[in-house]
């Protein structure tokens, strides 16, 4: 049996871009989020570097925009792994939360 290797990790995800955690994506083949409460969607953005300036991932559900049920985990997209850095980014204040990385 293969032994997955997971990484777990507290991140902020927030209604503003500039207060949500950069999430490292190298390595990673899968991401999960504990959908903070009262948050309905997430957006994705992507940078090339950790503190560059974040651009929406606009090929990723309706307009960047995943529909979510707070208090949840939620599965990421596959087409966010490409980019080395993402945030998650949500409708409503949101928080501090949990993702489960798989690399």
């Amino acid at each position: 049996m293969l032994a997955r290797q997971y990484r777990i990790e507290t991140i902020s995800v927030t209604n503003d871009i500039d207060t949500c955690t950069a999430i490292d994506m190298r390595n990673a083949s899968g991401m999960g989020v504990l959908v903070p409460s009262g948050v309905t969607s997430l957006a994705y953005y992507a940078c090339a570097t950790v503190g560059g300036a974040y651009v929406l991932i606009d090929n990723l559900g309706s307009n960047g925009v995943s529909t979510v049920a707070a208090s949840k985990w939620f599965t990421v997209p596959a087409d966010i792994f490409p980019y080395p850095f993402v945030k998650l980014k949500a409708n409503a204040a949101g928080g501090s939360t949990s993702i489960a990385v798989k690399q």
